[in-house]
C-alpha cells in the first residue's frame, strides 16, 4: 500500500467488507464473554450494564437505555436483574425525584473488575500483534459506521 492509497477515501465495497466481519466478530466476542461469565451468576446483559455504570457512573434507566441503544423497558428489566443479584442498587436522584439513579454496589464493582481482568488478559496477545495506529484506525471506522447507521447524522470525518 502506497501513501497515496492510504490517503484516498475508501469505497462502499471495501466498507461492506468490514461490515461483513461485524457479525462473526460479534458472535465470537459474545461467545468469549459468555464463557468468561460461566459460573459467575452474571449474565451478558448484566455485564453490559456493569460496563456502562463503570464508565458513566450512576445513571438513570433512560440514560442507560440510550447508552445501550435499547428500549427503556428492556433496560428496566436488566436493571431489576442486576439489583436482584446484589450487583446494583437504586439511589435517590436529586435532579429528578421520579427517576432513580442506578449504581453498582461494592460487590458489583468488584465483580466487574474481576471480569475485566480476565477479558484484558485474553486481549493481551491480540494487542501485541497490532500497533496503536491500527487500533485507533479501527476505532475511527467503527465510530463512523455507528454514527452513519444509527441515523445520528453529523460529520463522519473522524481523523
Amino acid at each position: 500500500m502506497t501513501s497515496a492509497d492510504h490517503d484516498r477515501p475508501a469505497d462502499a465495497e471495501a466498507l461492506y467488507g468490514v461490515i461483513r466481519l461485524v457479525r462473526p466478530l460479534f458472535k465470537t466476542l459474545y461467545n468469549a464473554v459468555e464463557d468468561n461469565l460461566s459460573g459467575t451468576g452474571v449474565t451478558i446483559p448484566m455485564r453490559g450494564l456493569m460496563e456502562c455504570l463503570t464508565g458513566a457512573g450512576p445513571s438513570t434507566v433512560p440514560q442507560l437505555a440510550r447508552m445501550l441503544m435499547l428500549k427503556r423497558q428492556v433496560v428496566q428489566r436488566m436493571v431489576n436483574e442486576l439489583i436482584d443479584a446484589g450487583l446494583g442498587e437504586a439511589v435517590a436522584n436529586e435532579a429528578h425525584a421520579r427517576s432513580s439513579l442506578i449504581r453498582l454496589t461494592d460487590t458489583g464493582r468488584q465483580a466487574f473488575a474481576a471480569l475485566r481482568a480476565v477479558e484484558e488478559a485474553r486481549a493481551i496477545p491480540v494487542a501485541a500483534c497490532l500497533s496503536a495506529a491500527d487500533v485507533e484506525a479501527c476505532r475511527r471506522v467503527m465510530a463512523a459506521m455507528i454514527a452513519a447507521y444509527s441515523n445520528k447524522g453529523g460529520s463522519h470525518d473522524n481523523r
